[in-house]
């Protein structure tokens, strides 16, 4: 998110990472390293990034659900103005063993990932917890962005495991987590090595996906895969 930064003319980002592979909120909520980053500092913007497949129905989304509204209390104890965004992910690939059988197809994954992380933010983060500002939560709808590009440009998102992201699903993911986070769009921002037009088609899709742009926030971000935290410039 640096070089995004800097080619927009904001602040360049600081980051702390703690992220694990395909750790769950719950196994953050163990972590004693994810709880000293959360505990340690005080942030702007927190980035909670569930395990891939817990927010759908065959795994678990009330535990998803449960997870992040104990992190937003967490987080609400030591950083009471922190906005919370919670990144939507993707569904796997078109052959991925998990088609037919627990999904019909990446379109009925999709859709089960974006029904839970809205039932997370609009009602069930705002009824659960304990924290006095109850609705500081965005949704970063990576996933949703990743699903447009593929029926409109078909620009291959996927890596080979047709699970993680491939160079280009981490440059639109990148785009949508930036513009989540700084409120600006993200056209005609540095295609970080993409080719020119590709990385115009992707920053397009991300700016049609993300809700509409309003105040610019300067921050210094600090990120990890529990969360992204971001801290602004003082």
């Amino acid at each position: 998110m640096h070089a995004l930064a800097q080619s927009a003319g904001v602040p360049a980002p600081t980051y702390a990472d703690v992220s694990q592979p395909s750790w769950y909120l719950a196994t953050h909520r163990a972590s004693s390293t994810t709880l000293g980053a959360i505990d340690n500092n005080t942030w702007d913007v927190v980035v909670l990034q569930e395990q891939s497949l817990r927010p759908t129905n065959p795994f678990a989304p009330a535990q998803f659900k449960q997870d992040a509204a104990w992190l937003y209390d967490r987080v609400k104890a030591k950083s009471p103005n922190a906005q919370i965004v919670l990144y939507e992910t993707w569904a796997r690939a078109p052959g991925d063993a998990l088609y037919p059988g627990t999904f019909v197809s990446p379109s009925v994954m999709q859709s089960q990932l974006r029904f839970h992380y809205n039932d997370a933010a609009t009602n069930y983060i705002p009824t659960h917890v304990s924290a006095a500002r109850k609705t500081d939560v965005t949704i970063a709808p990576v996933g949703d962005a990743w699903e447009r590009e593929l029926a409109t440009f078909a620009i291959g998102l996927h890596d080979a495991d047709l699970s993680h992201p491939n160079l280009e699903g981490s440059y639109l993911t990148s785009l949508v987590l930036f513009s989540t986070i700084y409120h600006i769009p993200t056209t005609g921002l540095d295609p970080l090595y993409r080719d020119p037009v590709t990385a115009a088609k992707l920053q397009s899709v991300a700016d049609a996906t993300t809700p509409e742009p309003a105040t610019v926030y300067l921050v210094v971000c600090m990120c990890f895969s529990l969360a992204a935290c971001v801290r602004r410039k003082r």
